[in-house]
């Protein structure tokens, strides 16, 4: 009875190992895979994962545009992109962000 323990014991170890090294395996495939992708793949890629981010926190600051379409989404930037004030307060902090970016890299 003690040896059947000891064997079952093993098994579970051996099958764990297993698990573990499947799992190893899994990721150095995907990761072959991405090395192998050209160029323009891996910036549309990262392209679509920063348009992701950016459209969530939209949608985390204003909730109500998760309800709209694409064109209505579209026409509501839009109309933003026309107000004046709305336009130049950007522009302003997207000028000093550019500044402090240049700054840090200085």
């Amino acid at each position: 009875m003690e040896e059947i323990d000891k064997l079952l014991a093993e098994m579970e170890r051996i099958s764990k190992r297993m698990e573990q090294l499947e799992r190893a395996n899994n990721l150095y495939k995907n990761r072959q895979a991405y090395m192998q992708k050209k160029p323009w793949q891996i910036e549309r890629d990262k392209r679509t994962h920063r348009v992701a981010n950016k459209g969530g926190v939209i949608e985390c600051f204003y909730p109500d545009t998760k309800e709209m379409t694409g064109d209505e989404f579209y026409s509501f930037v839009k109309d933003l992109s026309e107000q004046e004030d709305l336009n130049k307060y950007i522009n302003e902090k997207l000028e000093s962000y550019k500044k402090n970016k240049e700054k840090e890299t200085d």
